[in-house]
């Protein structure tokens, strides 16, 4: 008991000293280990429909996939604050909101046996020292309570990173940049593919096929946003490493 309210007294004063704010109008947050005020919370763009596999990509390998945001405004630059600089309390804070979405309106996707995080180069590792997508499978972990079989799918190639390529280049990236050790764990599994964002497919059905060859028979894939149009998968992300910077720089604490 004392130490509950030794705690919860730490916390108010951590709040007063070093109040929250929200990420996209400023206004101060009730609670700390909030992102967003309830007014830009309602605001955030629900997926306007399931993510699709590009036809350019031929068969689709995993079998049913679904996102929460589109990917724009306030969510893209989350996610970017996440990625880029390492935010963690985002991915707290995303971890959260997608346990309710999934426990809410896709039940059938958790209805698995293991959950597994798109993998991080180790280079890429050493560089951010945080795997985000595997943060984020913790996060939901703490209430999916799945077999965390992530530590079997390695990144073996340190491709360029997604965001700063074209369509076509996106496509390719992927390919033969992922291998599995000791296959034979997801013999017979059934598997909840986590990541932060859904554009072309590349990444989610070149895992997926890979899994499926390792004895897996059935992959749900699951992202916090996914690119809907056409016309936004075919363009570069735009955002320079200098862009995703400057962002961050107005919400250093």
């Amino acid at each position: 008991m004392y130490l509950g309210h030794l705690k919860n007294g730490l916390l108010t004063l951590v709040n007063l000293v070093f109040p929250a704010v929200c990420y996209s109008c400023y206004t101060r947050l009730i609670y700390q280990k909030d992102c967003l005020c309830n007014d830009c919370f309602m605001k955030l763009a629900k997926s306007k429909s399931s993510p699709e596999l590009v036809k350019e990509l031929g068969k689709k390998c995993f079998d049913k996939a679904e996102s929460i945001y589109e990917y724009e405004g306030v969510i893209r630059e989350l996610i970017h604050h996440y990625k880029y600089k390492s935010f963690r309390l985002i991915g707290e804070y995303l971890g959260k909101k997608a346990i309710e979405v999934l426990k809410q309106e896709y039940t059938e996707l958790i209805n698995v046996d293991c959950i597994v995080s798109v993998p991080m180069h180790k280079m890429r590792l050493e560089e951010r020292n945080f795997d985000h997508a595997h943060y984020l499978v913790k996060i939901m972990n703490k209430s999916l309570k799945l077999k965390d079989y992530s530590r079997y799918v390695i990144k073996n190639v340190n491709t360029p990173k997604q965001a700063f390529l074209d369509f076509d280049a996106r496509l390719r990236n992927p390919s033969k940049s992922f291998k599995i050790k000791n296959g034979s764990v997801f013999k017979d599994k059934s598997i909840l593919l986590v990541d932060d964002i859904f554009t072309t497919g590349a990444t989610a059905n070149t895992l997926s096929k890979l899994l499926i060859d390792s004895g897996a028979y059935k992959i749900n894939v699951f992202t916090i946003a996914s690119v809907s149009a056409i016309s936004d998968r075919r363009r570069t992300d735009g955002v320079s490493p200098s862009t995703v910077s400057a962002i961050s720089d107005r919400h250093q604490p």
